[in-house]
């Protein structure tokens, strides 16, 4: 009865496995076909797809609206009905081909390509994605190379091809970057995690996670940030860092819960159970694994019924019960074996599907190439016909014209006697003639006057071109006097430019004089390296140094601008920390933040003037405690303080407050203070953003993962040579390109060089 009631097409494929399968596997994919995917598909998507095929219908024309139904059709089908969606794809590429419509090929070949994907024919699908790149690249579509470079990088990852998946995403986060695509950006971010994920490198899976994370929350799919909070939980747990994956894997699941997504549901449930698991909390672990083989079993999830059946297994066994565990454990293989098969079966039909749909094409072609040969042999036979009449016309015509020719000979004999007489009255014409040669002779007179009146003309016209000549001349002498006021101009412009060149550079004086002095720095810090290089003469970054009592106080500061706006407001800012710091004798950082944000206010009447000239900053205050250790203090506005511990390569960060010094600013939010005790010898990094933010020829940034990383890396080596390997990287950076912004970094070991007291 079940049978009867079935679509044509899916009798049509139950016969074909029945050739190769057993009777055992079709009730089984019946059950899940009738279960699972058929009923949900067409309870989910049915109604966009039935409407979309009405839409179909109603345009019959060959225009770009058709193009574009036949592209949402071919996406809408791409998980259900692959061979559907190529169906519908191949024509949306033939229709847009005709009409030229270049625009929607990109998306036609990435959503085909993406079919191919699913059904496993990796190559195929890699070929359309390459061909969407070409076509996108050629219509400057930026959105339509990222996301093409995008899934590229996917199939990169499935071959193993890791290092060409990472080119492309960094090729496809540029130009998600150029337009600000903040959807596209957390694809490639989640890609970049995958990746890492695979090769367990977990500490960057969690990097581009949390960054895809950030990204989502602020976008419309719900699903996606749930799926991508999951993973950063998943990649926690795999840490053992089990207390913070639960805290993700909950948000996870109250947000599939939120938006009713039961097969999100089921899977963080087992991610959860798993982390329950590796804390030895097998009980918890089987409820929430029961719970979701139930929501699994209802809606014939076979993925996360097999999955959850392996954790109850694993829990059983846990627990000692192993009659249990193997039982589950045989559901486990049973499930994973049905979905095999399954998969599969799937792939099988669409390679029929597609096989069927591309010999119809031929057989297209071939009547197509008869009719052609057909209607060939016809023209030929009519223009074989056509000549050989034209043949009979022409020796017709001609024999009728020598007939006619014999007659004229005969008439031209009579002529010719006519002639003589004829001869004599042309004497008498002759007579006639010379009359009129008289005549011409008199016409002739007639036209030699007017030549003459002409060439009267020509020398009036002649004497009037001098005395345009004239006037050139003048003319360019006017110029050749214009020309030497340009040159005494460009003297004075020159002049100019040297002044105002002299006058930076005697700013460039006063701005480093206000700087602390080398020797200072040598009796504070010892040990030290600063790379200091202003976009222009003068800079708009600056580092501060003094001591109160028993604390050093540093900072190094990024004001608003570059140049001399810059390097103005680096003047202002020194002198108030003078202020606040040395008359104010204040030496907490939090606080000096605060009062350094109210006096830039103050100072430049900002409230008034609506004036927003400010500065990001980071300040550190040290102290030396008893037992030799170094107390520091930190507070920054919208900086970041760099650490790294004696003999160990890791570098470890302490973030500032997400507020800037001046301007309008929210006032509800204060500067915070992080303190920490380091040992002598410990490494400590300040930086403005200009080193990160260097782009290189392809416009990408130097970043800051790269930065740390190096800082990292070279943390062991001395600090001259620490800065000689950062100005190299940055010197290959900048390489044929311009720099961007003011650029400052300054590095200084704790304790300085084998002084234990540094204070």
């Amino acid at each position: 009865m079940i049978i009867k009631q079935l679509p044509v097409f899916l009798l049509n494929h139950l016969l074909l496995i029945a050739q190769v399968v057993s009777i055992k596997f079709i009730i089984s994919y019946i059950c899940v076909l009738l279960g699972g995917g058929f009923v949900h598909y067409t309870c989910a998507q049915s109604a966009k797809i039935d409407s979309l095929l009405t839409l179909l219908q109603k345009n019959p024309q060959s225009d770009t609206t058709r193009v574009r139904i036949l592209t949402r059709l071919c996406w809408e089908y791409r998980n259900s009905k692959p061979a559907e969606a190529l169906k519908y794809g191949r024509m949306g590429v033939n229709l847009a081909q005709k009409l030229k419509f270049n625009r929607a090929l990109p998306y036609l070949y990435t959503y085909m390509g993406a079919v191919y994907r699913n059904v496993g024919d990796y190559a195929k699908g890699l070929s359309f994605y390459l061909e969407a790149e070409k076509i996108a690249l050629q219509n400057k579509d930026s959105e339509r190379i990222g996301f093409a470079l995008q899934g590229i990088a996917e199939f990169y990852q499935r071959e193993n091809r890791t290092a060409e998946a990472l080119a492309k995403l960094n090729d496809a986060i540029g130009f998600f970057e150029k337009i600000k695509h903040q959807e596209g950006l957390s694809y490639c971010y989640y890609s970049f995690g995958q990746i890492y994920d695979s090769q367990k490198d977990y500490p960057k899976a969690l990097e581009y996670h949390l960054k895809a994370m950030n990204l989502r929350q602020n976008l419309p799919n719900r699903s996606a940030l749930a799926n991508t909070q999951m993973r950063v939980g998943s990649i926690l747990q795999k840490q053992a860092k089990f207390s913070e994956a639960l805290t993700y894997l909950s948000k996870a699941q109250n947000l599939f819960q939120t938006i009713n997504d039961l097969r999100g549901e089921s899977q963080v449930m087992l991610q959860i159970a798993k982390a329950q698991l590796e804390q030895q909390k097998a009980t918890s672990a089987i409820q929430l694994a029961q719970k979701s083989l139930q929501i699994a079993q209802n809606k014939h999830f076979l993925e996360q019924m097999q999955d959850a059946y392996l954790v109850l297994a694993e829990a059983e066994a846990q627990q000692k019960n192993y009659a249990n565990a193997y039982k589950l454990q045989q559901l486990h293989t049973l499930y994973r074996d049905s979905l095999l098969n399954q998969q599969n079966t799937n792939q099988m039909f669409f390679l029929q599907a597609s096989f069927e749909d591309e010999r119809k094409t031929e057989q297209i072609k071939v009547l197509e190439k008869d009719n052609q040969r057909k209607t060939l042999l016809t023209y030929s036979f009519i223009g074989g016909f056509l000549i050989v009449l034209a043949l009979f016309f022409f020796l017709y015509r001609n024999n009728l014209q020598r007939i006619k020719a014999n007659q004229q000979l005969a008439q031209a004999n009579l002529a010719i006697a006519a002639t003589n007489q004829q001869l004599q009255k042309n004497h008498q014409e002759l007579s006639t003639r010379h009359e009129e040669l008289q005549k011409s002779q008199e016409e002739i007179l007639t036209q030699r006057n007017y030549i003459e009146e002409q060439n009267y003309r020509l020398n009036i016209a002649n004497r009037k071109l001098q005395g345009n000549e004239e006037i050139l001349r003048k003319a360019y002498r006017k110029l050749e006097d214009a020309h030497q006021d340009i040159a005494k101009k460009k003297q004075q412009l020159e002049e100019s430019h040297r002044q105002i060149t002299s006058s930076i550079n005697s700013a460039k004086t006063i701005q480093e004089a206000v700087l602390p002095l080398p020797s200072e720095l040598d009796n504070w810090l010892k040990e030290y390296f600063i790379i200091n290089r202003p976009k222009d003469v003068v800079s708009g970054d600056f580092y501060w140094v003094d001591k109160v009592d028993n604390t050093l106080i540093v900072a190094l500061a990024d004001c608003t601008g570059h140049g001399v706006p810059g390097a103005f407001m680096t003047l202002i800012a020194g002198n108030l920390l003078t202020k606040i710091v040395k008359i104010g004798q204040i030496t907490n950082p939090a606080q000096i933040l605060q009062q350094l944000h109210q006096e830039v206010q103050s100072f430049l009447r900002q409230k008034q003037t609506g004036n927003n000239n400010g500065m990001d900053i980071a300040l550190v205050a040290l102290q030396t405690t008893d037992n030799q250790m170094i107390s520091v203090q930190f507070a920054g506005a919208k900086r970041v303080m760099y650490y790294v511990l004696p003999n160990q390569a890791e570098i470890k960060a302490l973030a500032g407050t997400r507020k800037s010094i001046g301007g309008e600013q929210n006032e509800n939010i204060e500067f915070g203070i992080q303190s920490i005790t380091l040992p002598a010898g410990s490494l400590v990094y300040l930086t403005t953003d200009g080193f990160e933010d260097q782009n290189d020829t392809r416009r990408k940034r130097f970043g800051e993962a790269r930065l740390r990383t190096m800082l990292a890396q070279n943390s062991h080596l001395p600090l001259a040579e620490q800065k000689s390997t950062l100005e190299q990287a940055l010197d290959r950076q900048m390489l044929d390109t311009t720099q961007r912004d003011d650029i400052l970094v300054l590095g200084w070991r704790l304790g300085g060089k084998n002084i234990p007291n540094q204070l």
